[in-house]
């Protein structure tokens, strides 16, 4: 006979904030203080068109610091409009 042994679940971190917006590439936004390192940011994952593409045409979005949002492109022809989720846990 083999016996059963409990294994308790591991512990599910939950949602503390959950911030939005939308950025045009070269902007910034404040948002409300948060945990950097308990922190994750979210994209849309715009493309910047440029003529030929380069890799460094990306948009993108960064966590500069507990209160700014920054979106950046490699090249600003068209610039797009990036949006974010930020979600900060317990």
């Amino acid at each position: 006979m083999s016996s059963m042994v409990y294994v308790p679940p591991a512990q599910t971190p939950t949602i503390k904030s959950i911030q939005r917006g939308v950025l045009a590439a070269g902007s910034a936004a404040t948002v409300s203080a948060v945990n950097t390192a308990k922190s994750v940011l979210l994209t849309s994952g715009f493309t910047c068109i440029s003529s030929p593409p380069n890799a460094g045409d990306y948009a993108k979005a960064v966590l500069t610091d507990s209160t700014t949002v920054t979106a950046t492109c490699g090249y600003f022809g068209n610039a797009p409009s990036i949006a974010w989720q930020l979600l900060e846990y317990n």
